[in-house]
């Protein structure tokens, strides 16, 4: 018996802020043999795009630029003013509606969209045998991660619009499970050594996923809380790094060095808080093995013990998590003065750009189960 059949499936679904469109081919061929069943094997390619409306939060009473350093919001208790956000007066005295602080309001508006290519291979149980492995190619776009995020307050298309928190390009997950085939049989088929032997099972899964996108926070030497006034002359809007390159473009990652930081330039002051995307850098991928062994002790048809042996993280590697993402620029010079001492900087251990989390080492799992 041999079969082949391919599907094609094009749809619309609309509800009150999802609109989707979805793509999808299925290819799946039998073959067997008279009176046994058919070993299937079927690869699903999908493509599929989605656009979705989300909850946002927009401040209505945000300091405009560069208000800190205007003549009529300098403190007038300060005999000579500097002007320069540092001697300006209380920030709820010169808002847009004074004498109140932040006015977030929460609206529908935030946009958001995904693309991806999605393929599936599945091969059927056959022999003591099933695996399976599954690819994700996506870009996920859009101004806010969630319904409490809060958007630039006067330009949310080029302050927000890019990656979104949770983007992976890239995603492979691979499992299988595999009956280990029975040691002892005929008359080796001794009642001790078949439960000692006999009824053992692998199964696995391991994932290979790029990583999260990531900002990066600047500070200055020197300049604490009044960062935001001194540089963009606003409470509400932060200053960006400034790019001259692409950060990620580096070869020979080290613990002290996960980026190029020499793509990276400070900040001017009269910024707009737009120097560059909100997401600048990947923080490190996730490859992890988790492994399972069982054994199986029947005792009728329908029921049986399960001793149960799971390893998360089997082979025990050190997975990354993240860096420190917080740079510190000498405000005369635009030198990164944070680096990790090991490059020659003033960061200690974990300076910028120093990996400083990790993933959990190996976890091991004992348990028994008994099915009936």
């Amino acid at each position: 018996m041999r079969g082949l059949d391919a599907r094609r499936r094009l749809g619309w679904e609309r509800d009150a802020d999802l609109l989707q469109q979805g793509l999808h081919i299925g290819l799946r061929l039998g073959v067997a043999r008279q009176h046994q069943p058919a070993a299937i094997q079927q690869w699903n390619p999908h493509l599929h795009h989605l656009n979705g409306g989300k909850l946002n939060r927009y401040n209505v009473n945000a300091l405009p630029l560069g208000s800190a350093r205007l003549p009529q919001n300098q403190d007038p208790t300060v005999a000579n003013p500097t002007r320069d956000g540092r001697t300006a007066k209380l920030a709820n005295l010169y808002r847009p509606y004074q004498g109140y602080g932040n006015i977030p309001i929460t609206q529908f508006g935030a946009i958001s969209n995904y693309n991806s290519l999605q393929v599936n291979f599945t091969r059927n149980f056959r022999n003591g045998l099933q695996f399976g492995a599954a690819y994700t190619w996506s870009k996920a776009l859009g101004i806010a991660n969630g319904d409490q995020d809060e958007l630039h307050p006067f330009n949310y298309r080029m302050g927000n619009y890019g990656y979104l928190d949770y983007d992976v390009p890239q995603l492979l997950v691979l499992n299988f499970v595999y009956d280990v085939p029975k040691l002892t049989r005929g008359s080796l088929a001794k009642p001790g050594l078949k439960h000692i032997l006999n009824g053992w099972q692998v199964s696995g899964i391991s994932t290979f996923q790029m990583g999260f996108p990531g900002n990066i926070t600047p500070g200055f030497t020197g300049i604490g809380g009044e960062l935001n006034r001194v540089y963009t002359g606003s409470e509400n809007v932060a200053p960006r790094v400034s790019l001259s390159g692409d950060p990620m473009s580096i070869s020979g990652r080290t613990l002290d060095r996960s980026i190029n930081t020499s793509a990276l330039r400070a900040p001017s002051v009269g910024s707009s808080g737009l120097e560059s995307a909100r997401y600048v850098v990947r923080r490190p991928g996730i490859n992890n093995w988790d492994i399972s062994i069982f054994k199986n002790i029947n005792f009728t048809e329908s029921k049986y013990l399960q001793l149960r042996f799971e390893m998360f993280n089997a082979p025990n590697h050190a997975q990354f998590s993240d860096f420190n993402r917080g740079v510190t620029f000498n405000p005369a010079t635009g030198a990164i003065t944070n680096l990790p001492t090991a490059l020659g900087g003033g960061g200690g251990r974990y300076g910028f750009g120093a990996i400083n989390a990790v993933r959990d080492p190996r976890l091991v799992q004992v348990a028994t189960k008994f099915y009936f």
